[in-house]
């Protein structure tokens, strides 16, 4: 998803920034599946650590470019979303494409999102049905 021209083929492993709901802090989102048939895909989002954050999955600068600091993957904040919301938010100039994850990145985010007891389960479920888990 690096360019507004590769919209229409999001990949699982594409990732964008996008404010959160309070539009305070802007996050790293990776696509962790390839769109279904209804066009909707699963993302979880890299945060900075925090003291009281879920340490399941740490992402370390080097991980993935945007990432310059000790980062953690907040599966509470794991959601289901509609390409077609994703691609008008990058149109809008509210989500800015970024480069795609590494397969191991992707690789231990997916695994998280099946460990984690914050996955919600509708989001979970979805995602088994989507990998054929």
């Amino acid at each position: 998803m690096p360019s507004e021209a590769a919209l229409d083929s999001m990949e699982c492993g594409d990732t964008f920034m996008i404010e959160d709901e309070d539009g305070r802090h802007e996050h790293l989102h990776v696509l962790l599946t390839s769109p279904s048939l209804a066009g909707e895909i699963v993302t979880a989002c890299i945060s900075t650590r925090r003291r009281w954050s879920e340490a399941l999955v740490c992402v370390h600068p080097g991980d993935h470019p945007f990432v310059i600091s000790e980062s953690v993957v907040p599966y509470h904040f794991a959601a289901i979303r509609k390409c077609e919301s994703i691609e008008a938010s990058v149109k809008a100039g509210k989500a800015r494409p970024k480069e795609k994850a590494s397969p191991e990145l992707l690789r231990r985010m997916q695994a998280g999102l099946l460990d984690s007891e914050f996955t919600p389960p509708g989001v979970c479920a979805f995602y088994k049905a989507l990998s054929d888990i």
